[in-house]
């Protein structure tokens, strides 16, 4: 017996059975479409701040400045001032993630609070306008646009806070 199937045998069975194919593929189109619809990513807010950094004028700085010739980048030091662990703790806070009666040591003695620490420096990116520029742009990101709005204006409260108090610490203490 012979079991070679000619094109035609082929072509017929296909016509044959064209329901089920169309049925199967139907059906597969539309579990891969759900599946695809279902893993579509969730939509990332991003909310921008601009704080002006002041250049810090103590006499101290002035003597020094004059002295080695160079001004130290205060602009990036304010951005490192944003994501450092004073002004983070602040603003987790103020969003009440972290309880708001614990003092920063507490705070990094703990790895869940280290986590969140880490969670929210995720969220802020900070760059300069312009090279010449004294101007910092805060941009944060979150999944709901009123939590970046809210992370961006905690964020520049919490780094005038610090700024302030760095400044003015000697006449503080």
């Amino acid at each position: 017996m012979n079991k070679e199937t000619s094109i035609k045998e082929i072509l017929k069975t296909l016509k044959r059975r064209r329901m089920v194919i169309l049925i199967v593929s139907a059906l597969s189109f539309a579990l891969f479409g759900s599946i695809i619809a279902r893993s579509k990513s969730t939509p990332i807010y991003q909310a921008e701040v601009s704080i002006k950094v002041e250049r810090p004028v103590s006499v101290n700085e002035m003597l020094r400045d004059n002295l080695t010739g160079s001004s130290s980048d205060y602009v990036a030091t304010a951005a490192s001032m944003i994501k450092s662990y004073t002004v983070l703790a602040d603003v987790a806070k103020k969003l009440n993630l972290i309880e708001p009666n614990l003092e920063l040591d507490e705070i990094l003695a703990s790895n869940k609070y280290k986590l969140i620490l880490k969670s929210i420096e995720g969220k802020i990116d900070t760059k300069r306008e312009q090279w010449s520029s004294n101007i910092l742009i805060v941009t944060t990101t979150w999944t709901d646009p009123k939590m970046a709005m809210k992370l961006a204006n905690y964020v520049a409260e919490s780094y005038k806070d610090a700024a302030f108090y760095a400044k003015n610490k000697s006449i503080i203490d």
